[in-house]
């Protein structure tokens, strides 16, 4: 499920702020098993609606996505500001995946877990364009 939110917010001419949140997450999602043939061939037809994995054969992940933007304008001056923050959860997950595959379906089994995994990221960063042809580009203040 996902969900996302934008709001521009101008209270005068020369100041601008963008805020946004974003939020997605994939809960109990029972991961249909990856068949790789060992040759060029199909591997055998089989129903694709049917689960045959196993009850730990699942994925979940929850990411949120903040910050703001805000622009402002001072004399001749533009200011840009940026300020993010990116969080993402990652609960203990596991996939199957069949190798070596024949035209008969035996094949090699391989089981990969991942143990839950948080991750946090932050980043500001404060601009102002440069017109100089040599320095070109914008002046990172933090």
């Amino acid at each position: 499920m996902d969900r996302r939110a934008v709001a521009r917010w101008t209270p005068n001419d020369s100041l601008e702020i963008i805020p946004f949140w974003n939020k997605s997450s994939v809960n109990d999602w029972e991961v249909r098993p990856f068949p790789f043939t060992a040759g060029p061939y199909l591997p055998p037809k089989f129903n694709r609606l049917t689960y045959f994995g196993q009850p730990y054969n699942d994925w979940e992940e929850n990411d949120t996505n903040f910050g703001v933007l805000a622009r402002t304008v001072w004399d001749n001056w533009t200011f840009r500001l940026g300020a993010f923050r990116s969080l993402a959860a990652l609960p203990e997950t596991a996939l199957i995946f069949y190798f070596n595959g024949d035209p008969n379906g035996v094949s090699d089994v391989s089981f990969l877990s991942n143990r839950r995994r948080d991750t946090r990221h932050t980043r500001a960063r404060c601009a102002r364009p440069v017109s100089s042809p040599k320095a070109r580009g914008a002046t990172p203040f933090i």
